[in-house]
């Protein structure tokens, strides 16, 4: 398989993921679920002059799931498959440093946020990367961070296998100022950073006529078994396509319920949706 890394071509393939994802209404389920989730369940709705009362119990499930997921705190353990002194004392180091990760990145502050996306939006994704900016008052700068990437944000190559592990590749959308976006691609030594206007995303919800913002795609994919990346807008490459080392994509996926020959899934608040609909009517 060519991989393709050419801004266009790369702004070629979220196009295609966009389709996908309009083909299985995915945009406006979140849009929908989402606007139920806060308490907007009366809009598009022609009532006149009926009383709209809303009785939210689909916030109230929510937290209540997301309570009992989250009420565990999450650790990590290292065993080595033959033990002896220096592999136990190997495996203790590799617990040690994935705990300080997982602290300084925040990672378990955002447990409650992947679970609620998860549940209202149908998928959960985290993202870590490593910033070459984070302080660390030693002579090697630069620490792992974690983002919580919304499911409309983030592309599979192959829309029907769920598993991110399998996919020939990854693609994550990002909305970033527009001066934030020239400065970076400076830094890396592009001659046409000056060239990258502002965009819109009808998909994102953003409000107001006017933004500053651009869309940012950052494309991973497994070459010879190593994880490659590199940084696109629509016309310009931010960051040449490079090695990260990894063999594992530095993304962990989950859907709330699986569904058949789909990476993204079944959001429980869908189902619900109904019923707090007759709950508002029989109160109106």
């Amino acid at each position: 398989m060519t991989i393709k890394t050419a801004p266009k071509e790369i702004w070629e393939e979220y196009q295609k993921g966009i389709q996908y994802n309009n083909s299985i209404d995915l945009y406006e389920n979140v849009r929908k679920n989402e606007n139920f989730y806060i308490g907007k369940q009366w809009e598009g709705v022609n009532a006149g002059d009926l009383p709209k009362p809303v009785m939210n119990i689909m916030k109230r499930v929510i937290a209540y799931q997301t309570a009992m997921i989250v009420s565990d705190d999450v650790g990590i353990s290292f065993t080595p498959h033959r033990p002896t002194d220096d592999a136990e004392a190997i495996a203790s180091i590799f617990a040690g440093e994935v705990e300080r990760v997982i602290e300084q990145a925040g990672i378990k502050e955002m447990h409650r946020e992947l679970v609620r996306n998860s549940s209202v939006d149908g998928d959960a994704c985290l993202y870590l990367y490593f910033d070459p900016d984070v302080e660390t008052g030693q002579d090697a700068e630069g620490d792992v961070r974690a983002e919580v990437i919304e499911n409309i944000n983030v592309i599979f190559g192959n829309p029907y296998i769920k598993d991110e592990q399998k996919q020939p590749y990854i693609i994550i959308a990002q909305r970033r100022q527009l001066a934030d976006v020239r400065a970076e691609a400076e830094r890396n030594g592009a001659a046409d950073a000056e060239t990258i206007k502002p965009d819109s995303d009808d998909n994102q919800g953003e409000a107001g006529a006017e933004n500053d913002l651009v869309t940012v795609l950052i494309k991973m994919w497994k070459q010879d078994k190593v994880v490659w990346v590199t940084k696109t807008t629509q016309n310009t490459e931010i960051e040449k396509p490079k090695s990260t080392d990894l063999k594992l994509y530095p993304i962990s996926w989950m859907p709330w319920e699986t569904v058949r020959a789909s990476y993204h899934g079944q959001a429980s608040i869908t189902g619900l949706i109904p019923n707090q609909i007759a709950i508002n009517r029989l109160y109106a």
